[in-house]
C-alpha cells in the first residue's frame, strides 16, 4: 500500500556531470535522442530516418552539433559518417572535450583522402595534426574512431590506424559531430548513421592498450604522418613517429636521413652527425649525406673539418651555390679572407637571387679593409632584398652602409629611397629618386616608384611616362606592363597591348587575371578570367566582389550571393549584397545589407547614399532623412542637397525642399538636376512664372526630363487656342496681366492670331483670315462679321509673335 514511498525518484540529469557509460545515440526523433534538430546561421541539423543530417548552405563554413548532456574525460568514440556525393571539397568529423564555442577539439576526414586534428583554445585554432593523407578508400559511409586517453589521442578510419598525437590543452568536455564546407561549392551535406561512446574506465583502458600496443599499424602511414609533422615544424612529433616505425623495421637510408634532419632542427648536432655517419658508412658517396655532414661541421664551428670535407665535394658539385657559401664560411673561420671572398663571390654568381651571399662577400671585403667594394656588395644585396620584400634585411644593410660612411653613394641613396617609399614616406623618398633618375640610374624600380608617387597624387599622365621608362630598363617584368595597362584604361588609352604583355609574362598573377576578366567584352572570357583570379586569391575581397557582380549580371544570383555569404565582417561585401538585392527590387533585404555595411563603416559616403536611396524606395522617410543629413555633414554637395530636397518634397515639407534645392544651386548654379527638381517643386506649388524662368535656363538641354517638365507646365499653367480653319495652335498662360491695346503696322506673320469672331466665338490665324480681308480688316468666313482682338489672350499671343518666339 505504501510502495510509492520506496520508488526510486527520477533525477534530472546534470549536464555538467562526468559520465561513465556505454552510450549509443538514438538517431530518431524521440525524447531519448540527445542530438536535436537545430538551425543556425548557414547550417541546419535534422534527425530523421535513423540518421542525422547536417546541411551547410555557405562556402568556407565549419558547423557542428553537440550532445548537451554530460562531459567525458577518457573515452572511445566511434561514428559512422557520410559525405554527400554532390559536395565540393568538404570534410566530416567529430568534436570532443567541448567546453564552449571557444574551447574544443575537432578531427576532420576530408573527401580528398586526408585527416586533420585541431584544438581551439580561447578562440584560437591550433593545428595538432596537419592535413595528412591516408591510403584508405572512403566508402559512401566510413567509420571514424577516436581514442582519448589522458593527453594521448589516436584516430582510426574503418578500424585502421591513421594518426596520433599528444596534447594537454583540454582535459574534458562534451562530444558531438561536425562538417566543413570549403570554397568549391556553396552547399554541402553530411550524414551521421551511428554514434557510439564508451567512457567506462576499464573498457577504455582495455581498448587503448589493444589499439595502441597490440594492433598492427601500417609503417607507411606512420611515415606519412611523420612527414606531415615535419612540414609544419613539429620535429619532435615527427621523430617519435619514425622511431616507432623502426621498432619493428630496419631503418632505410631515407629513414636515417629524416631522423638526422629532425635532430638538426632540434639543434642536437652530435646526434644528427652520428646519423649521417651511419648513412655514409653504408653509402659513402650519397650526395645529400655528404652535404649535410659539411653543414653540420659549419653549425658546430668545426671549420678545419668543414674545409677538408668540402674539397672533394666542390670537385663533384662545382655549380652548387650552397657548397660555395659553406666554403666561404670555412675560409672565414680559418682566417683566409681572400679565399672566403672568392667562394662567396662564386656562390653569388651561381645564385644572384640569394642576397645573403653578397652580404657575406661584403663582410669579407670589410675584413680585407676594402670598404668601398664592400659597400657595392651591400647595395647589391639590399636591392635584391628589397625586391624580395625582406624589409628587415634592407634596414640592416642600410645601417651597415651608414657605419661604413658609404650611405651617400647613389646606390645606397636609391636603396634608402625605396625603403622610405615602402614605409609610406613618399615626400622624403621622391627627391632622392628624382636625383637618381637624373644621374642615369638603370634601376627600373626608380622610375616605377616615381610612377606610383605620381599616381597617388592623381597625375596619371606623369605616372604613365615614368612607368614607360621602367619598361625600357626592364621590359620583361609583367608588373610594369600591368600598371601601364591599368592607368591607360583610366585615361581612355589603348591598354590592350600592355595587358596582353602582362598576361604573357605574369599569367598566374590574380590581379592581372582580374583585370583581364573585368575588361573582357565576351561574357565567357570574363567568367573564365574572373574565376581563375578568384581561385588564385579567394581571400581578396575586390576579386570576389567582381566575380559576384559578374555572376549576378549573368543571372546566376545564387552563386553570386554564395560568394558574398562568408564575408560577414566586410563592409564592401555587405554593400555589394545590398546593390544586388536592390537590382532585384528586394529592398527590404537590401536595407538590411546596407545597414550592416554602415555598422562596419559608418562614414562611407557610397554606403550612405545607397542606403538612403534604398530607404526612399521603401518610403522610410525618417531613416532616409537621417542618412542624408549624415551625408551633408560629412561632405555637402549639390547632389546631396538635391536628394534632400526631393525627400522633403515627398513628405510635403515644401519650404525645406525649396531651401535645399536653392542651396544645391548655390553649390552648382547650372546643375541641371537641381534646376529640374526645383522646377517640379514650383510646378506642384503652382508658381508658374518661376517654372517658366527655370525652363528658359534649360532650353539648351533636351533630355526627356526637361521635355516632361515643359509638357506638364504647359498642361497646368496655360491653355491651348486653335485656328478654327487650319487647326494651328497657340499656348497661352492662364495667369495674364492686363494687356494694353495694340497698334499694328506692317505685315503680320501667317502664324499670328487674326482675331476672334464675336458672333461665333471662333478664332482664326492670319494665314486663313487674310483670304477674307476687306478694306484692311479681317472678317469671319462664317458670319461675315469683323474679327476682334479684344481678348487679352489674343493680344498676348499677337504681342509674342511680334516681339519674340512663343515659349
Amino acid at each position: 500500500m505504501f510502495r510509492w514511498l520506496f520508488r526510486k525518484r527520477k533525477s534530472t540529469p546534470d549536464p555538467d556531470a562526468f559520465r561513465l557509460e556505454h552510450w549509443r545515440a538514438q538517431l530518431a526523433p524521440s525524447k531519448d535522442c540527445r542530438f536535436q534538430n537545430e538551425a543556425g546561421k548557414g547550417y541546419s541539423v535534422k534527425i530523421a530516418g535513423q540518421k542525422a543530417q547536417l546541411d551547410i548552405f555557405r562556402p568556407r563554413l565549419f558547423a557542428w552539433t553537440i550532445d548537451p548532456l554530460y562531459r567525458y574525460r577518457d573515452f572511445v568514440l566511434e561514428a559512422d559518417l557520410g559525405i554527400g556525393a554532390e559536395n565540393g571539397s568538404s570534410a566530416a568529423g567529430l568534436v570532443f572535450r567541448y567546453t564552449n564555442d571557444l574551447n574544443y577539439y575537432y578531427v576532420l576526414v576530408s573527401n580528398t583522402g586526408r585527416i586533420r586534428f585541431d584544438v581551439v583554445f580561447n578562440g584560437q585554432p591550433i593545428v595538432l595534426i596537419p592535413w595528412t593523407a591516408h591510403s584508405l578508400p572512403l566508402e559512401k559511409t566510413f567509420n571514424l574512431t577516436v581514442i582519448a586517453h589522458g593527453q594521448h589521442f589516436s584516430f582510426y578510419i574503418d578500424k585502421n590506424w591513421v594518426a596520433e598525437v599528444a596534447d594537454d590543452h583540454l582535459d574534458a568536455g562534451r562530444v558531438g559531430w561536425a562538417g566543413q564546407n570549403y570554397a568549391d561549392r556553396p552547399v554541402a551535406s553530411f550524414d551521421l548513421h551511428a554514434f557510439v561512446l564508451e567512457s567506462r574506465p576499464v573498457e577504455v583502458e582495455a581498448q587503448y592498450a589493444r589499439w595502441t600496443r597490440l594492433v598492427w599499424t601500417d609503417p607507411a602511414q606512420r611515415r606519412v604522418l611523420a612527414q606531415s609533422f615535419f612540414s609544419t615544424g613539429k620535429f619532435v612529433e615527427a621523430e617519435i613517429q619514425l622511431r616507432r616505425v623502426l621498432v619493428d623495421n630496419a631503418p632505410t637510408r631515407d629513414d636515417l636521413f629524416f631522423l638526422a634532419q629532425c635532430a638538426l632542427r632540434q639543434q642536437r648536432f652530435d646526434d644528427a652527425l652520428a646519423l649521417v655517419d651511419q648513412i655514409l658508412a653504408k653509402d659513402p658517396g650519397w650526395e645529400l649525406a655528404l652535404k649535410e655532414k659539411a653543414n653540420l661541421f659549419y653549425l658546430q664551428n668545426r671549420f678545419l673539418e668543414l674545409h677538408d670535407a668540402l674539397g672533394p665535394l666542390l670537385e663533384r658539385f662545382q655549380d652548387d651555390d650552397l657548397l660555395w657559401n659553406l666554403a666561404g664560411h670555412a675560409h672565414t673561420g680559418l682566417g683566409n679572407f681572400d679565399r672566403a671572398l672568392e667562394a662567396y663571390t662564386r656562390a653569388s654568381q651561381l645564385n644572384p637571387r640569394m642576397p645573403l651571399y653578397a652580404v657575406n662577400a661584403g663582410r669579407s671585403l670589410e675584413r680585407l679593409q676594402r670598404p668601398d667594394e664592400a659597400a657595392e656588395r651591400y647595395v647589391e644585396a639590399g636591392h635584391e632584398s628589397f625586391r624580395q620584400e625582406a624589409w628587415d634585411e634592407v634596414d640592416e644593410i642600410l645601417d651597415r652602409l651608414d657605419f661604413l660612411g658609404c650611405g651617400t653613394l647613389v646606390g645606397a641613396q636609391t636603396l634608402r629611397a625605396k625603403q622610405l617609399f615602402q614605409r609610406g614616406e613618399t615626400h622624403q623618398a621622391r627627391p632622392i629618386l628624382e636625383e637618381a633618375l637624373r644621374k642615369g640610374s638603370r634601376d627600373s624600380a626608380v622610375p616605377y616608384l616615381l610612377a606610383i608617387a605620381a599616381r597617388d597624387e592623381g597625375d596619371l599622365d606623369l605616372a604613365i611616362r615614368y612607368v614607360r621608362q621602367a619598361i625600357e630598363v626592364e621590359p620583361h617584368f609583367y608588373l610594369y606592363h600591368f600598371r601601364l595597362a591599368e592607368w591607360l584604361e583610366k585615361t581612355s588609352g589603348d591598354f590592350e597591348p600592355s595587358l596582353q604583355k602582362a598576361l604573357d609574362q605574369g599569367s598566374n598573377d590574380p590581379w592581372v587575371l582580374n583585370f583581364r576578366g573585368r575588361t573582357a567584352a565576351n561574357p565567357a572570357e570574363k567568367t573564365f578570367y574572373l574565376e581563375k583570379a578568384h581561385l588564385a586569391l579567394p581571400e581578396e575581397p575586390v576579386i570576389t566582389m567582381n566575380l559576384a557582380d559578374h555572376y549576378h549580371s549573368l543571372g546566376r544570383s545564387d552563386e553570386a550571393f554564395a560568394l558574398l555569404a562568408d564575408w560577414t565582417e566586410h563592409a564592401g561585401m555587405a554593400n555589394l549584397r545590398g546593390n544586388l538585392l536592390s537590382a532585384e527590387r528586394r529592398f527590404e533585404e537590401a536595407a538590411e545589407a546596407y545597414d550592416r555595411a554602415l555598422a562596419l563603416e559608418p562614414r562611407n559616403l557610397d554606403f550612405l547614399r545607397n542606403a538612403a536611396s534604398c530607404n526612399l524606395e521603401l518610403e522610410r522617410h525618417l531613416r532616409a532623412e537621417e542618412l542624408l543629413i549624415t551625408i551633408l555633414d560629412l561632405e555637402p554637395s549639390a547632389q546631396a542637397y538635391v536628394a534632400f530636397g526631393n525627400l522633403m518634397r515627398a513628405i510635403g515639407d515644401f519650404i525645406r525642399s525649396e531651401v535645399a534645392l536653392r542651396t544645391a544651386l548655390d553649390w552648382a548654379p547650372d546643375d541641371p538636376q537641381a534646376l529640374l527638381e526645383l522646377g517640379w517643386l514650383y510646378l506642384s506649388r503652382q508658381k508658374f512664372s518661376l517654372v517658366h524662368g527655370i525652363l528658359s535656363k534649360l532650353k539648351s538641354q533636351a533630355p526627356r526630363e526637361v521635355q516632361d517638365l515643359e509638357a506638364s507646365y504647359r498642361r497646368l499653367a496655360g491653355e491651348t487656342l486653335a485656328c478654327a480653319q487650319c487647326g494651328l495652335t497657340w499656348w497661352v498662360p492662364l495667369q495674364l496681366p492686363l494687356q494694353p491695346a495694340l497698334k499694328i503696322r506692317g505685315h503680320l506673320p501667317d502664324s499670328a492670331p487674326a482675331g476672334e469672331s464675336e458672333a461665333t466665338g471662333k478664332i482664326f490665324c492670319v494665314g486663313c483670315a487674310q483670304q477674307h480681308m476687306k478694306e484692311g480688316r479681317f472678317f469671319c468666313p462664317d458670319s461675315g462679321k469683323p474679327l476682334s482682338l479684344k481678348d487679352d489672350r489674343l493680344k498676348y499671343l499677337l504681342r509674342q509673335c511680334l516681339e519674340e518666339p512663343l515659349p
